[in-house]
């Protein structure tokens, strides 16, 4: 295994390894020969990153994991498919936008004829931080958040929630879709050398990440119209009758 592979693996850490293998039950999680599922954050997983890169098969990962009664990430990634042209003009505006907040984030054109954004942090972040620091800034450039991953912030005992493939699989397609691009209007091609040597140097640390996350405003409940109204004299109704009948 060399650099490389190493690099990868500490860029894409996360919960679970997924298997991206269209011919055998497509993505899914990967479950090893003793029958548990792959960790995606151990010695393991370099060597599975470094077969994803150079042999097959390709992966993905579930970005969540469960520590000290949280869940966290090391990664966060928007995916849009809204077409080439329309996909990159928001991967771009929404890069443009972090790295104005300081923050370095990666665009990969995708297999849908989408586009990706990443961003790497440098240790383990809540995942409640990651999904509304990106869904804010989505919003301030008007890009589309029906992709933001991660899409939960906690899971079910049992539960995966969503996985996403990573980019550079030796079995895709090379030199097109899921690899990292320049983000300029005629996106080309960056060598996965070079990718992760820059983005590793380049991960977001919680303190940077604070600017972003303090932009997230929670959506404001929509206001319900009263349920009738209450003469000033006589037996209450509506709303207040029934809030003294059943209660709040």
């Amino acid at each position: 295994m060399d650099e490389v592979s190493q690099r990868f693996a500490l860029l894409f850490r996360g919960g679970k390894v997924a298997i991206d293998n269209p011919d055998e039950g497509g993505f899914r999680p990967w479950q090893s020969d003793s029958g548990g599922f792959m960790p995606a954050d151990d010695k393991d997983f370099i060597v599975t990153c470094d077969d994803h890169l150079y042999r097959g098969p390709s992966i993905g990962v579930y970005p969540l994991f469960l520590s000290e009664n949280d869940f966290w990430v090391f990664w966060g990634c928007v995916d849009w498919d809204t077409g080439p042209t329309e996909s990159l003009i928001h991967a771009r505006n929404v890069r443009e936008a972090l790295r104005q907040l300081g923050v370095a984030a990666w665009v990969e054109r995708s297999r849908s004829k989408g586009f990706h954004l990443w961003v790497f942090f440098d240790g383990a972040q809540p995942a409640v931080d990651v999904r509304h620091g990106l869904m804010a800034v989505c919003g301030l450039v008007d890009a589309p958040t029906t992709e933001v991953n991660p899409k939960q912030v906690e899971l079910s005992e049992r539960g995966w929630g969503n996985g996403v493939r990573l980019p550079y699989g030796h079995l895709r397609n090379p030199g097109g879709y899921n690899e990292m691009v320049n983000g300029d209007s005629t996106p080309t091609r960056v060598h996965v050398r070079a990718f992760t040597e820059e983005a590793t140097a380049t991960r977001a640390t919680t303190d940077a990440w604070k600017p972003v996350r303090a932009l997230w405003k929670p959506p404001e409940r929509p206001r319900r119209d009263p349920m009738g109204v209450t003469p000033t004299t006589g037996p209450l109704t509506g709303l207040a009758a029934f809030l003294r009948r059943l209660g709040p």
